[in-house]
């Protein structure tokens, strides 16, 4: 019992320090946002404009998982076909309404397995 209660302690003293505690910041290409702006004038802007991406909507998940954002759009979107999406325009789409709402992007793009996109921590811009 006392040997689990110092092993607790530890990771929350070292949870601050460790890869677990928080996941890696999100980073994506230009070209995966122009990908993701093709994607979502395809398959979603039937239902939402481009306003809809943007302002509100990314303020709210800023910060956190992308999970969050992702997790709706994957098992809901497209309306006519949920869950139908492929994983790169998963992870393009994200790019685009990333860049959209002002994050700049970068050198390295995101990756396209679902499970590591979701971890990833959405940057504020």
């Amino acid at each position: 019992m006392i040997q689990a209660l110092l092993i607790l302690g530890l990771i929350v003293t070292l949870g601050g320090f460790t890869s677990f505690a928080k996941g890696e910041e999100a980073v994506f290409t230009a070209e995966q946002a122009a990908l993701g702006k093709r994607v979502a004038e395809r398959y979603c802007s039937q239902c939402h404009d481009q306003s809809y991406f943007g302002g509100s909507l990314y303020k709210a998940v800023q910060g956190q998982q992308a999970k969050y954002l992702l997790d709706p759009i994957q098992s809901t979107m497209p309306q006519d076909r949920p869950g139908t999406l492929k994983p790169r325009h998963t992870a393009a789409l994200l790019a685009w309404i990333m860049s959209l709402n002002g994050v700049a992007s970068g050198d390295k793009s995101l990756p396209k397995n679902y499970d590591q996109l979701s971890n990833l921590i959405l940057p504020k811009p």
